[in-house]
């Protein structure tokens, strides 16, 4: 696909999208987070091993305010041995905690990929992602309206709702493509010369899993869908334009994050020893619809990287939350140093 035609799509999603706000899990740096994202993005990236740790801290002004954490490790297999493709595989780990209800989410799950070199500029990569999923709730929090006794809330009268149980593990299965373009005057997938694009489908709980809480009633987890997308265009050797979007759907739900990001090369490709061998800088803002401006910064210095956002609340919980969104770190060890890999050979094409 053309990187052109990519933009068009991109602009025409935008548009178009029937969007409302959602309060599903999320990350501002989603990209930090790539298994969460899709399977498909296990081994896509310039290295062999790549481990990142996210945390985010939600609307902080809130009572019990929303947390989240996130660790994703894959890697890269058999890159050497074949010129048609190779395998990806990781593992990735998600905790969340949601309000004063003590809603706490878990997953844990193992992604396989094969990324298939269709030519020198074409990379089309297939995933599946399988583990399991935990809720757990903490219902000595909870106020029951048969709990009033008519002048006060008295915790010692039956709530009469038929809750059994406060946790349940079901099995969860998901499954994704990405398609990566990277035009002829890339040479290096760290180096800020030519158009590099990616644009990836996903779809979670593929099996509709089955949950309750409940004794007499259960529930399926509704699919979630994922569209995402980002080109890199290189103004010249030191300076990039990274545009990208995220769409996610689930059930009534649904949440649409886009803007762009500067990338500044820290020093140009050299030999040279230093603190900044060779490094990036990416200063970006980003909108999340009808909900929260975010503004962040991503440095990238050999092995290691750390990237930084906070979201600006604008929805109407601004009254409550005082205009305050998210705090956001990633922490981000790949090995080897991704600004030297492409001496060895082994880049994606």
């Amino acid at each position: 696909m053309n990187p052109k035609y990519l933009i068009f799509v991109i602009i025409i999603f935008v548009m178009f999208s029937n969007i409302a706000k959602s309060q599903d899990m999320h990350f501002s740096q989603y990209t930090a987070s790539p298994l969460n994202l899709n399977p498909a993005l296990a081994g896509t990236f310039n290295g062999d091993i790549r481990g990142i740790i996210s945390y985010r801290d939600q609307w902080n002004k809130l009572d019990r305010a929303y947390k989240t954490y996130a660790f994703n490790c894959d890697a890269g297999l058999y890159r050497q041995r074949t010129q048609t493709g190779f395998l990806g595989g990781g593992i990735s780990l998600l905790h969340d905690l949601a309000g004063a209800s003590g809603l706490a989410t878990t997953l844990a799950n193992v992604s396989v990929s094969y990324h298939l070199k269709l030519n020198n500029e074409n990379l089309f990569t297939v995933g599946l992602q399988g583990g399991i999923l935990q809720q757990k709730i903490n219902d000595s929090h909870f106020q029951w309206d048969s709990q009033y006794d008519g002048y006060n809330y008295n915790p010692t009268l039956s709530s009469n709702e038929n809750l059994i149980k406060n946790s349940y593990v079901v099995p969860d299965i998901s499954l994704g493509g990405v398609w990566n373009y990277r035009s002829k005057r890339v040479k290096d997938l760290n180096d800020n010369n030519g158009i590099k694009s990616e644009l990836g489908l996903a779809v979670f709980h593929v099996n509709k899993p089955e949950y309750s809480f409940y004794n007499s009633t259960k529930e399926k987890i509704n699919l979630r869908f994922v569209t995402h997308g980002k080109v890199s265009v290189g103004i010249n050797t030191v300076v990039a334009c990274v545009p990208s979007f995220i769409y996610m759907k689930q059930g009534e739900s649904s949440e649409l994050l886009f803007g762009s990001g500067i990338r500044l090369m820290t020093k140009e490709a050299s030999t040279a020893k230093g603190i900044f061998h060779e490094g990036a800088l990416t200063v970006g803002g980003y909108y999340r619809y009808k909900d929260a401006f975010i503004a962040s910064i991503l440095f990238e210095s050999k092995n290691f990287s750390i990237g930084l956002s906070y979201d600006i609340n604008i929805s109407d919980l601004k009254l409550a939350s005082k205009k305050d969104g998210g705090l956001e770190i990633t922490l981000r060890y790949t090995t080897p140093n991704p600004f030297n890999y492409r001496k060895r050979g082994n880049s994606l094409l």
